[in-house]
Parts: C-alpha cells; structure tokens; sequence
C-alpha cells in the first residue's frame, strides 16, 4: 500500500484552515462542504490533526450559529472529514515546523501547523 506522500505526489494537495471546515459545519449545503466532501481523483484534501480538537472546542458557537445539536455537527464533521487526510504534528519535519513559525509569527501563530503542512506536502493552503 502506498503512503499518503507517495499517493499525492500526482495529486493536488490542499490543505482548507479551520475558518474553511467552520464554514462548511454552519452551511452544509454550502460550496466548502460540497467540495471537501466531493471525490477528486487529482486533488488531496489533508489537515493537521489538530483541528479536530480546535473543531471541538467550538462545538457550542458552531451549534448556535446552525441551530443543530452538538451529535449532528460532530456527524456532519466526520462526513466532512471522511476524505481527507490527517497529518499529526509528529510526522511533520521539523524543518517544515521551524520555516512556517517563522512565517506566520507576526500574523497568527496558530496557523504555524496549516503552513507546516502546506510546506510538507507541497501543497496549497
């Protein structure tokens, strides 16, 4: 079987932030969930793992922003999430770690993991 990094050196390799898969839990009808959610043979959707937990935390904003129970929307994030490929922060090289901190420390450091990824993978984010 083939590793995520040899499956995608054909594909695209996008890598949607949190404000994106946000927009995609309030409006699932909306262009962002129809999208990630689409099968793309040349297109790669991956997220750091920790977005799920940063997902989690705002469960209850998320909830009265869509009037949907917390169940529906952590279901509606499993559908979301189904294609995608989960990157944990310990395969990330510490090199794509270092160069994307650098890059984002006067903007917004919690983006540091995204842009580590996007290094990575040579993807776009």
């Amino acid at each position: 079987m083939e590793s995520f990094y040899e499956r995608t050196q054909l594909a695209l390799i996008i890598i949607p932030d949190s404000n994106i898969i946000i927009s995609a839990l309030i409006n699932e009808t909306g262009t962002e969930f129809n999208l990630a959610t689409s099968t793309h043979s040349e297109v790669q959707f991956a997220t750091p793992s920790f977005l799920i937990d940063e997902i989690r935390s705002k469960i209850a904003k998320i909830s009265k922003l869509t009037q949907n129970s917390a169940s529906e929307i952590l279901a509606n994030l499993e559908i979301l999430l189904a294609p995608f490929f989960i990157i944990f922060e310990k395969d990330l090289a510490n090199e794509s770690i270092g160069k994307a901190i650098q890059l984002v420390s006067t903007i917004d450091i919690k983006d540091a993991l995204f842009v580590a990824a996007t290094i990575d993978c040579n993807g776009i984010l």
